[in-house]
């Protein structure tokens, strides 16, 4: 078998056969992030259900988590948000269809 450090290097020269180690941040990335809505989840659930063992208020708690899905979604997408990117597009200004960059 060959040493890891090969497989990366491999892949940073552009096999993509290859694990490189951005593809491992993006799997680590995600695990963390399931990892962390699962013990979120389970959380708020067994919150809600410690102080009363009716179903209506397991409903709510399995309500509460979708709610923390979401917040977890939109969380997601204001990380993806380039801040170079929003800096250019605050200093351009659209007239007629045309984009100026404004100095």
């Amino acid at each position: 078998m060959r040493p890891f450090k090969q497989y990366v290097n491999q892949g940073l020269r552009g096999n993509t056969n290859v694990l490189t180690l951005s593809h491992l941040w993006l799997l680590f990335d995600m695990v963390g992030r399931l990892l962390l809505f699962s013990l979120a989840c389970i959380f708020a659930e067994i919150t809600y259900f410690r102080y009363s063992q009716r179903l209506s208020e397991w409903i709510k708690a399995h309500r509460y988590c979708h709610q923390l899905f979401e917040w977890f979604r939109k969380a997601g997408q204001l990380l993806q948000l380039h801040p170079k990117r929003e800096a250019e597009n605050k200093n351009t200004v659209e007239l007629k269809g045309i984009s100026y960059f404004a100095e």
